[in-house]
């Protein structure tokens, strides 16, 4: 509407509200038409006013253009600007707090509702006890009054963004997640919808709870009721007519009824009477969890046919609206519609918890409809049929619907013992480590100990094709070629194919002179083509990481079966960390962060965690360097499966980089205990022990640690042995100055047997510092220390080494200039892509570097 400001038009507009509030005080009808004879193009904006739009059918749009209200002043302080939209209870418009000068939202309230003293006492008493709830997911009422004229309004807080049901317009088969980041104009908090979705329901059920702590009802919560603001917060609006739990039996005719599509039934049942409960909320909120998730409301059609049906007829099942929704959150969507109060969530703070238990991978309380649940709520309210036709029914009932009922009864308890299994598999299983490693007598147990978890499965579910595939590499790993060969022979029995059948006649021809999966000859084999053979070939990938580029082929293959087959993206999570830990800055980092999003999303789709998901969790935020998250996730991939050798090293990193050092070495030496040859356990101890100062207990470790491995092993290792003794040499430093020169001699060694092995940066200016703490003199070092650091001056443990280096009785000219183009070269990374600064710089640099060539 424009914003007319026509004195005269206004205050006839007055006068015709007064008109039609004292028809409505003495029961007459009120038709805008008629009170605005005299003024027609007031018709329109009267009926705004008094929320009588439908009465004037033929209204056109050019006569709700011009709005008498736009610039009229409340209470000498809420000036109305433009009219934002109609609610169920009135007319909001954009205003102006002349006295805070800030924005606000006016809602002129509906005066039907207000044609009785009673009704007007009730809307003071709620508006009073809205205004003091203050919860960040509720819109804020600021004030409320009543004009001479009889005028009722509320001054609420203005917000920018749009509703859910703008958004879910928006939507429609658009990709959600890539709509709300367009419309909020920033990354949603989620990156998973379902997941979304349950969080904005959670924030809402937080709100709601408040109000229903204090006996507030709101009775019509629904998407256009809920405002996304910016970027992102969701808000409940319009709880203005807001019940009291303990209020009288309210109707139709003392406020709006509801929205038939999120409407419960009781709502609708007796002529839609019905004391305002917390249920009527929780409802509601489901209703409009069910449209997001699955992209349509409860109940389709028009209003009167939802009406009808409201009371007789059930939803259609969200999960077979959407198949891949994860269990747990279906589940509570099904309690949220329960059809008798009583089955719902008592209100909504019984709900918020249970979704933060989702949310946070906790069980939760509601459980899914099975098909017998659905079948008695059908049943409970048939019609009464006689008792002659009942019996002869019976018989069939038991044989077309019980059975079969009771059968699907026990396949889902079935796969829920299955799931619980799954769950706390180990995080890596017949993967983790080196081939010559996986069949060493100390691993024994542990690898007898996951075939018996294995067993439990397969005895519930003998078809299922990763357990059986892991169980007979552990078999073989522990030197059972016959029951290796017989779990491949179940697989090729149950999955048909030249690939299957070959892989188990390479695994019965297993060569006894070699050990695990070293045995097997995997040349030649038929290429895999369906989802399952990806699965395994990958899965023989991982097994084989001596050979160079496994990680490369496993991910292809994992990544092509993904799709369609969910325990290939389940191993997928081990091909990414493998790529992730032989890849460095932006790739690694991309890497790391599809992992941390596929670990959410797999347990987004399982509705729970697993050791795995959580254990690939931690080790992306530690890779990432978010270590403190880290830990959680770790920890709890421990709960779900105990001693397990890789969180425990993982922990042990992630503690040692927050500086805990005595949880780190806790840590570490439980993973030792678990796996004593573990290469990176004992060479992060030996970082924890340099870095508490002890530093013979540090050499003792380097000393009896292999370095006759690969080469990456090798130089490594030199390179802890010479930051370990740079480490001791700057401490003795002032103390033994002989100790010291001894410690520096042993970098710089170590540095140039690294430098033999791998040509690297961080060893030359390594070794530049131990030649510094040797000779005495760091300011000779200085020069060629920034000299190096030139490809890569953000580096902060060479920045440390640089401050090391610096003389303390000042700079020479070559060094003061070396370290002016250092410092340029650090602006130049910080410029964030500002072309001329950085052309600038390398002027400068040049004129610099002019003088000493």
């Amino acid at each position: 509407m424009t914003l007319a400001r026509n004195a005269d038009d206004q205050e006839r507009l007055i006068q015709c509200v007064r008109v039609a509030l004292a028809k409505m005080d003495a029961g007459e009808e009120v038709v805008p038409q008629e009170i605005c004879a005299e003024h027609p193009h007031l018709a329109g904006p009267l009926a705004e006013v008094l929320g009588l739009t439908d009465a004037l059918p033929g209204l056109q749009q050019e006569a709700l253009r011009e709005d008498p209200l736009a610039g009229l002043v409340l209470a000498d302080r809420y000036q109305l600007r433009t009219c934002l939209g109609r609610g169920a209870m009135g007319v909001v418009y954009d205003g102006e707090d002349r006295e805070l000068r800030r924005d606000v939202a006016v809602k002129i309230l509906d005066a039907r509702l207000f044609h009785d003293e009673q009704a007007e006492q009730r809307f003071q008493r709620e508006a009073e006890a809205l205004a003091a709830l203050q919860h960040e997911h509720v819109v804020s009422v600021f004030d409320r009054g009543r004009t001479p004229e009889g005028i009722h309004y509320l001054v609420m807080e203005r917000l920018d963004g749009l509703t859910l049901a703008a958004l879910l317009n928006a939507i429609e088969d658009d990709e959600p997640l890539a709509v709300v980041e367009h419309e909020m104009h920033a990354a949603p908090v989620e990156h998973h919808w379902p997941r979304l979705c349950a969080s904005w329901s959670l924030a809402l059920a937080r709100g709601l709870g408040v109000a229903h702590d204090r006996g507030l009802v709101h009775r019509d919560v629904k998407p256009s009721n809920v405002f996304l603001a910016q970027p992102g917060r969701p808000v409940l609006l319009d709880f203005g007519i807001a019940a009291r739990d303990s209020d009288e039996r309210l109707t139709a005719t003392q406020t709006t009824l509801g929205t038939p599509w999120y409407m419960p039934p009781e709502q609708v049942a007796a002529g839609a009477i019905e004391t305002a409960k917390p249920t009527l909320d929780v409802y509601g909120l489901g209703a409009t969890l069910y449209h997001l998730l699955g992209n349509r409301p409860p109940y389709e059609g028009d209003a009167a046919a939802v009406l009808a049906a409201l009371p007789t007829k059930d939803p259609e099942p969200l999960a077979k609206v959407q198949p891949d929704l994860p269990r747990d959150l279906v589940a509570i969507v099904d309690k949220c519609l329960e059809r008798e109060p009583q089955r719902r969530y008592r209100d909504a703070n019984e709900l918020a918890r249970d979704l933060d238990a989702f949310l946070q991978h906790r069980p939760v309380t509601a459980r899914p409809l099975g098909t017998l649940a659905r079948r008695m709520r059908q049943w409970r309210r048939a019609p009464a049929r006689p008792i002659a036709v009942l019996a002869v029914l019976l018989t069939l009932l038991v044989a077309v619907v019980a059975v079969p009922v009771w059968r699907q009864q026990q396949r889902e308890q079935v796969q829920r013992q299955v799931d619980d299994l799954y769950r706390t598999l180990p995080s890596v299983l017949a993967i983790e480590g080196w081939p010559d490693e996986r069949v060493l007598a100390e691993l024994r147990d542990e690898h007898q100990t996951a075939i018996a978890h294995l067993d439990r499965i397969l005895a519930l579910a003998p078809d299922d094709l990763p357990v059986r595939l892991w169980r007979a590499c552990l078999r073989l790993d522990l030197g059972d070629r016959d029951g290796a060969a017989r779990d491949l022979d179940a697989i090729a029995g149950q999955n048909e194919s030249a690939y299957f059948r070959e892989l188990a006649k390479r695994y019965a021809q297993s060569d006894p002179d070699k050990q695990g999966t070293l045995a097997i000859d995997l040349d030649g084999l038929p290429a895999p083509t369906t989802p399952k053979e990806q699965y395994v070939a990958g899965f023989h990938e991982l097994r084989n990481r001596q050979q160079s580029g496994f990680a490369q082929r496993a991910d292809a293959l994992l990544a092509a079966a993904s799709a369609r087959y969910l325990p290939a993206r389940d191993l997928r999570l081990l091909s990414i960390a493998s790529l992730a830990d032989y890849s460095s800055g932006d790739a690694q980092h991309a890497l790391l962060t599809k992992l941390y999003d596929e670990s959410v999303a797999l347990e987004a789709i399982y509705g729970r965690d697993t050791a795995r998901t959580q254990a690939m969790r931690g080790l992306a935020l530690l890779m990432l360097g978010r270590y403190q998250e880290s830990v959680a996730a770790l920890e709890r991939s421990l709960e779900l499966r105990p001693a397990r050798h890789g969180p425990h090293q993982n922990l042990g990193n992630a503690f040692k980089r927050l500086n805990r050092l005595d949880e780190a070495e806790a840590h570490l030496r439980r993973a030792l205990e678990l796996r004593p040859f573990a290469w990176n356990s004992q060479y992060t101890l030996a970082q924890v022990l340099r870095d508490r100062g002890e530093f013979a207990a540090a050499y003792e470790i380097m000393d009896h640690l292999d370095s006759s491995g690969s080469a990456r092993r090798r130089w490594r290792h030199e390179r802890l042995v010479a930051v370990i003794a740079i480490a001791e040499a700057t401490a003795l430093l002032h103390e033994d100055v002989a100790r010291s020169k001894a410690a520096a001699r042993r970098a710089v060694e170590s540095c140039r047997r690294e430098l033999q092995i791998h040509d690297s940066l961080t060893c030359e200016q390594l070794q530049l510092a131990a030649e510094a703490l040797l000779s005495g003199k760091r300011g000779e070092a200085l020069v060629p220390f920034l000299q190096t650091m030139q490809r890569d001056p953000l580096d902060a443990y060479q920045l440390a080494n640089l401050a090391f280096l610096m003389p303390l009785g000042g700079l020479d000219a070559e060094q003061t200039a070396w370290l002016a183009v250092t410092i340029r070269r650090i602006a130049q990374h910080r410029a964030e892509g500002n072309a001329a600064f950085v052309q600038r710089l390398d002027a400068e640099i040049d004129q610099i570097l002019e003088r000493f060539r």
